[in-house]
């Protein structure tokens, strides 16, 4: 599994009343999540009583993904500053089409797992509701970097960006929306999307 798929596979703290020190966030607790999830994913792509039931296959691992990462955050930050220039009904629409897209384009390809290993290498906090997480991913003759950006939403810790080997890929995805909008409106991008959506949908 090259690269940039397997970044998918392997692609946030209350404030009280603003006394919450650093040292006090349990910075486990989101790598502990996120370990959660991936151990989860794996189990479902190794277990043989799914290997010929695509549909239920497809739906746990979905149900997985939705879980761990955000598609309104990843939403936000793959429009930038044109977030806040369109209407709560293109929001609202773009991180649903967008969401789907997202599981949609590499949910076929993770089944390609071939027993790759993830080492965690660090976690780090930037801020009360931010925060990295480091891992190493090893796999026949290469290893590679993969980074989890997480954001805390009351309990859980979401996934919003993923970089690998220095790639964002939010800012992959920012790019190319950027590059549509400067030719058509944002209604355009989204029709696009949603016939690409449906166009995946329809090659299951």
């Amino acid at each position: 599994m090259n690269k940039i798929l397997f970044s998918f596979f392997f692609s946030f703290l209350f404030l009280i009343n603003g006394t919450v020190s650093y040292a006090e966030i349990d910075t486990d607790e989101g790598k502990k999540q996120l370990e959660s999830s991936l151990t989860s994913l794996i189990e479902v792509l190794v277990d043989e009583k799914l290997k010929d039931n695509k549909t239920e296959r497809r739906a746990e691992i979905k149900k997985i993904l939705f879980s761990r990462f955000s598609p309104e955050e990843m939403s936000k930050r793959t429009l930038g500053k044109k977030w806040k220039g369109i209407s709560k009904e293109e929001k609202e629409k773009f991180i649903d089409v967008f969401g789907k897209i997202t599981v949609e384009s590499y949910i076929g390809k993770i089944e390609g797992y071939s027993n790759e290993k993830v080492v965690y290498n660090d976690v780090e906090l930037l801020n009360k509701r931010y925060l990295k997480v480091d891992t190493s991913v090893l796999g026949g003759k290469e290893s590679f970097s993969v980074i989890y950006m997480m954001k805390k939403f009351d309990n859980d810790w979401l996934v919003f960006d993923i970089i690998i080997e220095g790639v964002s890929l939010v800012a992959n995805y920012r790019a190319q929306f950027n590059s549509i909008l400067e030719k058509k409106t944002f209604g355009a991008l989204l029709n696009q999307l949603e016939e690409s959506l449906t166009k995946m949908e329809q090659a299951k």
